[in-house]
């Protein structure tokens, strides 16, 4: 949908890759906020014959390593971007939520009952509209200064 979005808004599919830098992370970041409100249901989700993520994938420590993993190609996209020049330096301002990502990812490991992981999801969301946020005002900040 950004894809879609972008080419409609500048009606031109010249600079593609600076839309694909920033949505890719966001995208991922997006996916894994589900994957981690997947986990209190699980045993639920099991009984019920639901294929979720986390019933495929039962294994807290496995489910975790899924998260990290995923979430560092999110970042290394963007880092990536920044690199290439296809997104402005100042986009890495987005790792600064990083903080909040490690929370929830060692919340995994701590896992006991739903009311309990209650804060790794909330980190989880913390992280990511503090990613979405400081990643905007990262690639504003080149325009405004």
């Amino acid at each position: 949908m950004p894809l879609g979005s972008f080419i409609a808004i500048t009606e031109s599919t010249s600079r593609l890759a600076n839309a694909l830098f920033v949505s890719l992370p966001i995208g991922i970041i997006v996916a894994l906020v589900l994957l981690i409100n997947e986990v209190p249901d699980r045993d639920v989700d099991k009984k019920h014959g639901r294929k979720s993520t986390a019933v495929l994938v039962y294994n807290l420590g496995a489910l975790s390593k899924i998260y990290l993993s995923f979430q560092l190609v999110g970042i290394a996209i963007l880092i990536v971007g920044a690199a290439l020049q296809e997104v402005p330096y100042t986009a890495l301002l987005a790792l600064l939520s990083f903080p909040f990502m490690l929370r929830a990812y060692f919340g995994f490991a701590k896992y006991k009952t739903p009311k309990q992981f209650e804060r790794y999801m909330a980190s989880d969301v913390a992280y990511f509209l503090s990613f979405t946020l400081l990643l905007s005002i990262g690639l504003l900040m080149p325009v405004v200064v």
